[in-house]
């Protein structure tokens, strides 16, 4: 039901599911990979139209710095979205973030939105 609201972006079933679920039961189905890829909530919510929906799940998440399976982290999905950016980043370096973290083929948050760049 996470996912669906994320996808739909609709922030009050997000705000109702999440009040009706224990603290740390959140916090470890954020941090569970829900797809083959390995993504997790927190990996859509980056990449979300709505920052708000980021910011909800981040009250839930002490370390958000989660790989999915090519070792993207949520702070690489932000830069690929082109969703309100900075808020974003700003949110996830609050959050004490790696900025500097590599995936699995080493690129950085600064290689992907280089890459980025030259496509658009």
């Amino acid at each position: 039901k996470i996912i669906k609201a994320i996808d739909d972006n609709n922030i009050d079933d997000l705000r109702t599911i999440l009040t009706q679920l224990n603290h740390k039961d959140v916090e470890d189905y954020l941090r569970r990979p829900v797809d083959s890829m390995k993504r997790t909530p927190i990996h859509f919510a980056a990449w979300a139209e709505n920052t708000e929906i980021l910011e909800i799940l981040l009250d839930y998440v002490n370390e958000p710095d989660i790989e999915d399976k090519t070792g993207a982290t949520p702070m690489m999905f932000v830069v690929g979205s082109g969703n309100d950016c900075l808020k974003k980043m700003t949110m996830l370096i609050n959050k004490h973030v790696n900025i500097n973290k590599k995936d699995k083929s080493g690129w950085t948050l600064l290689h992907a939105a280089v890459q980025l760049k030259r496509r658009g």
